[in-house]
């Protein structure tokens, strides 16, 4: 998902810095002996593309006026390399002021990678939305107190007992970007043995 805006407006809520920001599916695999900017990387299928700038190849894309589906063949993140053995696929669906995304990897390779953990889906957001706002309690939805902060460290982990909410603001009155993350810490490997499917969807909030 490269942009994301209100209708008519060329603000792009969305860090589009690269092929590894967007809205988007990155799996982690094993180590691999490939590098990133001369780090020691691993088997990494990424939606969008390479770190030097390089597309996935699109195979199907479908849309109407309030919906959107996409198939594509991921690209390995350090070396560019086309991962035919990964499909990737969304479904966005445009529900009121809502977006709802789906999410599905379908891997047929014959390498089995252990366990990681995820980043399902990868969200990069507008460097302008800075402030952090959760939800860790255990009654989602129900207008209980947030969180707010400023993120300190990259790759930070926060911790939900039941249901987490991540939504980044700039002004709480001006623009607020929400997700409804399942409450847990993704950790998944790639089968050989038979084909492994990984899905993720972020549901709407249920309504008021």
């Amino acid at each position: 998902m490269l942009f994301l805006g209100q209708s008519g407006s060329t603000r792009n809520l969305l860090n589009h810095y690269d092929r590894g920001r967007l809205v988007q599916q990155s799996y982690y695999g094993d180590s691999d002996g490939s590098l990133w900017d001369k780090r020691p990387w691993r088997y990494n299928p990424v939606q969008g593309g390479d770190y030097r700038g390089k597309s996935s190849r699109l195979i199907e894309l479908c849309s109407d006026s309030t919906s959107l589906y996409s198939k594509s063949v991921p690209l390995h993140w350090a070396t560019g390399a086309e991962l035919p053995e990964c499909l990737m696929e969304q479904w966005v669906k445009l529900e009121g002021s809502l977006v709802h995304a789906r999410f599905q990897m379908t891997y047929s390779g014959t390498t089995t990678h252990s366990a990681h953990h995820q980043e399902i889906p990868a969200i990069f957001v507008d460097a302008s939305l800075a402030t952090l706002v959760t939800y860790t309690g255990l009654a989602p939805w129900t207008g209980a107190e947030l969180t707010r902060r400023a993120p300190g460290t990259s790759n930070e982990y926060i911790k939900s007992r039941k249901i987490g909410s991540l939504t980044l603001t700039r002004k709480i009155s001006e623009w607020v970007l929400m997700s409804r993350l399942p409450q847990m810490r993704l950790v998944i490997g790639f089968s050989a043995a038979r084909a492994r499917i990984a899905r993720m969807s972020l549901p709407s909030p249920p309504s008021p």
